[in-house]
């Protein structure tokens, strides 16, 4: 799963463009709503991601918002949901925290590329980071990238 991000400039204005050269986890994501085929495919690329395989990819959060904010945003809610419905506790995130959240760790954690994100919500999911205390936030979430 590569994607190339190029930027090529026209007078006055610089355009970055996502170039998937295979099927990108972000399309992955975005695609995995509408079948049932494309959320195993999903899975399977979760649980398939390593350390060496995260930071293989070359774009950051920060490269792919310029090239396509909503769609990043719309990514990491897709994830977001998946990991609230895998962990399942009983203050979850509503439809608003989702997105709320999905903004905040682009905006603070925009070096990171988004295949880190899956590895680190596969790891959360498999209890890495420690037992889940009924709730899932913001801030938790920020916690297990921290560690």
């Amino acid at each position: 799963m590569e994607t190339q991000l190029s930027a090529r400039e026209k007078p006055g204005e610089m355009a970055l463009t996502l170039t998937p050269s295979s099927p990108s986890l972000l399309s992955l994501i975005l695609k995995s709503k509408d079948s049932p085929d494309t959320q195993i495919a999903l899975y399977k690329a979760q649980s398939s991601m390593t350390v060496a395989g995260a930071l293989a990819v070359p774009h950051q959060l920060s490269g792919l918002r310029k090239a396509d904010e909503e769609s990043l945003i719309n990514a990491m809610c897709i994830l977001l949901t998946g990991l609230a419905k895998s962990v399942n506790v009983g203050k979850n995130l509503d439809t608003l925290q989702t997105y709320e959240t999905a903004t905040l760790l682009i905006e603070k954690y925009w070096y990171l590329r988004l295949e880190e994100f899956v590895y680190v919500f596969k790891r959360a999911k498999l209890g890495k980071y420690g037992q889940l205390f009924d709730r899932l936030d913001v801030t938790v979430i920020s916690g297990w990238v921290d560690a």
